[in-house]
């Protein structure tokens, strides 16, 4: 069974708090405004904004010691050919983090990170090759989501919609895109890092707005079943929900199941000739997202993911209130409500956990985080 209450009130023991909402929101305009208000940095900075899974919307709880981390994007006035080791750019902001972050910041590959004591900030540093193309505007540097935007056939806010278009059919910012250096090659790469974001708004748009919460729920399987096996994890992770979920998805329960079970049928044939697909990312298409992974973490994640759809059409499939939750929740742990008070539970949903009545339901959360 779909059981779509019981979805909603799951996704809001998933999503991150209220609470960490606030406190992720005031470190990032807090690490924004010290920027600008740098009297070295400031006036070579054009613009700071949001990006990552914070700003597509498909962010989770953090669980143990896990923090949330927010990740910024500094498009800087620094010119690439000033650095042809491209890292030293980033010994440009090492005065600013010692006096604001000292002792809680490490240079990372591709970005600076920040930890703080609950959350953790990841600060890209970017060049572009004209300060054209948008990348000022209010839009980029706003705090909206995937989940802001109308669904379905609803049309984008003119403004937006003009953004994402120009004369010659690519949008403005992408005619010329940003390098950020990477500390291990020592060179620049080139990205396009509203692609990610573009392409989420679009298929959030597609799916009847199920998109961005069914990526969560394969996020949260994922962590939770498989604590051992760290990849694919993050934008990867996201990144294979994105290419099998179906478009115009009836809900949560159908959404997530067909998007498992695609992911099985796309890669059981790369797993039996032992190698990793390529996986082109949105915006780079010479970048491949699996990178990371070896044919042997490959294998064990579609593994995983085909024993988990096996379950999951079982749940949505059986006819039964309290056999459907407890499958359910055997699938995603005890976060998942429990079924009716006083019912049982045999066969794949044994052990799903004590029953305890449930007392309405709430509403899937949604807007601006910050």
């Amino acid at each position: 069974m779909e059981l779509n209450s019981y979805f909603t009130d799951f996704l809001s023991e998933i999503r991150p708090t209220k609470a960490q909402d606030k406190s992720l929101k005031e470190a990032h305009t807090r690490l924004r405004e010290r920027l600008l208000d740098d009297d070295y940095l400031g006036p070579k900075i054009v613009s700071v904004f949001l990006q990552g899974s914070y700003r597509r919307a498909t962010a989770i709880r953090p669980q143990g010691d896990d923090k949330l981390d927010v990740d910024l994007v500094a498009v800087t006035r620094f010119r690439r050919e000033d650095y042809p080791s491209a890292d030293y750019v980033m010994n440009e902001f090492t005065s600013f983090l010692d006096k604001h972050y000292g002792g809680k910041w490490k240079r990372k590959g591709r970005s600076l990170g920040i930890e703080l004591s609950k959350l953790k900030l990841d600060l890209v540093i970017a060049t572009a090759p004209s300060e054209e193309n948008g990348w000022a505007s209010d839009f980029i540097q706003s705090h909206f989501t995937p989940e802001d935007w109308p669904t379905g056939s609803d049309p984008l806010p003119d403004d937006i919609a003009d953004f994402f278009k120009s004369d010659n059919g690519e949008p403005r910012w992408k005619l010329a895109p940003l390098y950020i250096p990477d500390s291990d090659t020592h060179q620049w790469h080139r990205t396009y890092p509203l692609e990610q974001y573009k392409w989420t708004t679009d298929k959030n748009r597609r799916t009847n707005g199920h998109y961005v919460n069914i990526v969560r729920l394969v996020k949260w399987w994922w962590r939770t079943a498989h604590p051992d096996l760290q990849y694919p994890k993050g934008y990867p992770l996201e990144h294979l929900v994105g290419d099998s979920c179906p478009d115009r998805t009836g809900s949560l329960a159908e959404g997530f199941t067909l998007a498992i079970e695609d992911m099985v049928a796309r890669f059981s044939a790369y797993v039996a000739a032992g190698r990793v697909p390529f996986v082109h990312d949105r915006g780079v298409q010479e970048h491949n997202v699996l990178k990371r992974l070896s044919p042997s973490e490959f294998s064990k994640f579609v593994e995983c993911v085909r024993q988990a759809s096996v379950s999951a059409r079982a749940a949505l499939e059986s006819d039964d209130v309290s056999d459907s939750a407890a499958r359910w929740r055997a699938l995603f742990g005890n976060r998942f409500p429990p079924p009716p008070s006083g019912s049982s539970s045999t066969g794949a949903a044994a052990g799903a956990g004590a029953f305890t009545p449930r007392k309405g339901s709430s509403r899937i959360g949604g807007g601006r985080f910050a």
